[in-house]
């Protein structure tokens, strides 16, 4: 799996680039259910999010994982402030949405771990 910064002409210097790109590769998996394909221009996935994806949420964390920075030339989710204001924003979207992502894992792991006869 190749990052942006790896797959730019000329390379640019990555770092975490290839782990955070991992991170988008399976949050677009879970989202879409198919594998993420980059615009190049906007280096955001080329499948636009839909009203029911919390748009604004996903928007900004693709922004923070997959954006070159102009100036550095460098992702701007290589950043460990970058990453940490990000995750603080995923935690407080949480928060707000407990009792329902609560009930969500509850009727998932009904399909994932039938209970067997004996």
């Amino acid at each position: 799996m190749l990052c942006l910064a790896m797959r730019s002409n000329p390379p640019i210097p990555w770092s975490f680039d290839v782990d955070t790109y991992g991170v988008c590769q399976s949050v677009h998996v879970m989202l879409f259910g198919e594998h993420m394909v980059i615009d190049e221009k906007r280096w955001m996935p080329k499948k636009r999010l839909q009203r029911y994806h919390e748009r604004d949420l996903w928007t900004k964390f693709f922004e923070t994982l997959l954006k070159i920075e102009e100036g550095s030339k460098m992702a701007i989710g290589s950043r460990p402030a970058s990453l940490r204001r990000l995750r603080r924003t995923l935690e407080e979207h949480l928060s707000t949405k407990q009792d329902s992502v609560k009930a969500a894992l509850t009727h998932q792991s009904t399909f994932l771990w039938p209970k067997r006869p004996y």
